[in-house]
């Protein structure tokens, strides 16, 4: 994994640098504990955010179909462009990395074990400031489905707050995981989260 580490630090700034790898340690902790298979994990984590410091402009290997989120999205367009930047200029073509980086962001219905793991371990990291962000964690390591209704409703809720569009797959997220949960264990979720924020 060394050669892997030196061209994400080539790649990014130090700051994301360190937010890759520590979301790589991350999502290979979260998939040991859920006995999953750890690579995949790691790498998808090292290399979920090498699109983000890209635009459409410098990214010609991004189709224009994603290249037009950029208008409606700008804040998520990196991690639909991820896995274009991954295939041509750091030759890994895993079908379930590529997929993991594509919706580290937003999430989306019936997300991979690896799509999920990834999705959590971006934001539960250690070295993210979200005042939520230890309550999430310890629900993610209880359930991935606990640990995914939990970050899609802060998420969501968060983007309302903000005034910023909600890209569809992010509603997705939330109705699927809130539906395979039931409304009882969700509102109870949803009531942990309030209360241990407000603490």
């Amino acid at each position: 994994m060394a050669q892997f580490i030196d061209q994400i630090r080539a790649a990014l700034p130090a700051a994301r640098a360190q937010h890759s790898i520590n979301v790589a340690e991350t999502a290979k902790k979260l998939a040991e504990h859920h006995r999953l298979p750890t690579g995949s994990a790691y790498i998808a984590g090292l290399f979920h955010d090498i699109a983000k410091y890209r635009t459409p402009s410098d990214s010609p290997q991004v189709p224009d179909s994603i290249n037009e989120l950029w208008a409606s999205y700008p804040l998520i367009w990196h991690a639909f462009a991820g896995p274009y930047i991954l295939e041509t200029e750091f030759n890994i073509h895993d079908s379930d990395i590529l997929s993991a980086v594509r919706w580290h962001t937003t999430g989306k219905d019936n997300m991979t074990l690896l799509e999920q793991i990834l999705y959590l371990a971006d934001y539960i990291e250690p070295g993210r400031p979200f005042p939520n962000r230890s309550t999430i964690e310890a629900l993610s390591f209880e359930s991935l489905d606990r640990g995914t209704v939990a970050l899609a409703s802060s998420s969501l809720s968060n983007l309302l707050a903000r005034g910023i569009a909600i890209h569809p797959s992010a509603v997705d997220c939330y109705n699927h995981y809130q539906k395979k949960l039931g409304n009882a264990e969700s509102k109870q979720i949803i009531r942990i989260l309030q209360e241990r924020t407000i603490q």
